[in-house]
């Protein structure tokens, strides 16, 4: 901007006559805008000279922006719990084994016959479940 304000008062060569046309065809169209307190064309080339500017962010500091500290990324990563998906197959197995274990127990350990049949009605309702899954995915 400076260069081109130097360009411009030095009337000696093609290059200054041109900037001045220029200049003028954007001062006409500032003034056609009809501003109350329109602004010079040479200040409206020369606005950003008087921005002050803090700098420009460091790689470094857009990454921490962007990117979360290893710390944050712990603390996030500790809260989140990851729960596996469980298969209606292997429940239904672990049950099996349940009701297996209950209807023959180690020598010190005592079950109830209602458990075995509670048991018996979640083993029923699974199958049932997992019967109605399979014929739905076959007849897809």
């Amino acid at each position: 901007s400076r260069e081109l304000s130097a360009e411009i008062e030095s009337d000696s060569g093609e290059l200054s006559a041109e900037i001045k046309s220029d200049i003028e065809s954007i001062q006409l169209l500032i003034d056609k805008l009809d501003f109350k307190e329109p602004m010079m064309a040479e200040e409206y080339i020369n606005v950003d000279d008087n921005v002050m500017t803090g700098g420009g962010l460091t790689d470094e500091e857009i990454v921490e922006m962007v990117c979360p500290s290893n710390k944050e990324f712990k603390e996030v990563n500790n809260e989140i719990t990851v729960r596996p998906i469980v298969l209606v197959k292997e429940v239904l197995g672990d049950v099996s084994n349940a009701i297996e274990f209950l209807i023959n127990p180690l020598e010190d350990f005592t079950s109830d016959v209602k458990m075995i049949l509670e048991l018996r009605k979640v083993q029923s309702q699974l199958w049932t479940y997992y019967m109605s899954k399979k014929k739905q995915s076959t007849i897809d």
